[in-house]
């Protein structure tokens, strides 16, 4: 059977009900080296699983499975390779994603997904009752784990810093201000591509710590500054564009809006604020698309009780802060990669 065959609607729902068996097999055949293996040298099952230490039998079975979803293709003298996409999943090349499959498909979030009816009731975060701390609490408590979380976060900023510059231009501006910038990935892109503009990272005093010794020993020391805060408390005064990257999708709309009225209260009255998040259809689809987004709407409503929003939610929630939305431009689609269901949501103050 090819991809490409037309399924039933009963064979189209069985593959949606048993989808976590391929997400759990990815995982540990990353995990447990078995993709780094077959980079190495494709084998046979028993090939595999001689050098695990694991059933043979088990071992095979798993790769079949990895084989009908397209991570591997099995050869006639029973030996698996890895596909284009199984490449991916590599350790040990650029743009590897077994971070990623970490984060979405590893213990951690399968453990909050399986108490989704709690969030369901609630409305809230899962994190917590899952794992007795708060999820912004939990990676200081994992070190080890919170280091593979920040590698598939620096992945996803790679991508989407590079797709913001495709789509806008910065030149005009003569400040821009990264509210929640992390470790300034976006904005240091952005001053690099822009010779004539200058930059601000804004976080949290110990997430800036290493940020601001990196920026002083580069090219960008003299264009880049580096603040320590807290966007709940303020925002840094001197930028005419500011912008917030992965931020407003981690907050409900009351803590959201502390956020965008402390922009609001520095921004000048020609500036910009630029939001960077998927947009949730306002009328969904059955879509590649419109699945990832809705997806990761619910995934953050269960990680740390926010949202991705709608195009009519984003301009409600910024009109109570004093903001209009002006044009929403996507990153390029799923066509460019999983950063492209992001888009730069573009706005202005109420005049």
């Amino acid at each position: 059977m090819s991809r490409n065959e037309a399924h039933a609607p009963s064979a189209e729902l069985m593959e949606q009900m048993t989808g976590f068996y391929v997400s759990r097999a990815i995982f540990l055949a990353t995990d447990l080296g078995m993709i780094d293996q077959l980079a190495r040298e494709p084998g046979t099952g028993v090939a595999v699983a001689e050098k695990l230490g694991a059933d043979p039998h088990a071992v095979t079975r798993l790769l079949r499975l990895l084989a009908s979803a397209g991570m591997l293709v099995q050869q006639p003298d029973g030996r698996f390779v890895l596909s284009d996409k199984g490449q991916l999943l590599r350790s040990d090349v650029p743009d590897s994603l077994r971070d990623v499959v970490w984060v979405f498909a590893g213990p951690l979030t399968q453990r909050l997904w399986a108490d989704l009816e709690h969030g369901l009731r609630t409305g809230g975060p899962v994190f917590e009752h899952a794992y007795g701390v708060p999820a912004f609490g939990y990676f200081p408590q994992h070190p080890d784990e919170g280091m593979v979380f920040n590698r598939a976060m620096t992945y996803f900023a790679s991508k989407i810093a590079g797709a913001v510059l495709d789509v806008y231009d910065f030149s005009g501006f003569g400040t821009v201000v990264d509210v929640g910038g992390g470790h300034g990935m976006l904005v240091r892109s952005i001053l690099r591509a822009n010779p004539g503009v200058r930059g601000t990272v804004y976080d949290l005093p110990h997430v800036v710590a290493t940020v601001r010794d990196e920026v002083a020993a580069s090219d960008l020391a003299d264009r880049c500054q580096v603040v320590g805060g807290d966007f709940f408390v303020e925002v840094p005064e001197g930028g005419d564009a500011y912008v917030l990257k992965s931020v407003i999708h981690d907050w409900n709309d009351e803590r959201s809006l502390t956020i965008l009225r402390n922009v609001h209260r520095v921004m000048p009255a020609d500036g910009r604020l630029l939001i960077v998040e998927p947009v949730v259809s306002d009328q969904v689809t059955e879509s590649p698309t419109d699945l990832m987004v809705t997806g990761s709407d619910l995934n953050m409503m269960l990680t740390v009780g926010g949202a991705e929003r709608t195009e009519t939610e984003y301009r409600e929630l910024l009109a109570l802060a004093g903001f209009t939305l002006r044009n929403i431009t996507p990153l390029g689609g799923l066509s460019t990669g999983i950063h492209g269901v992001h888009s730069v949501i573009e706005c202005s103050k109420i005049v």
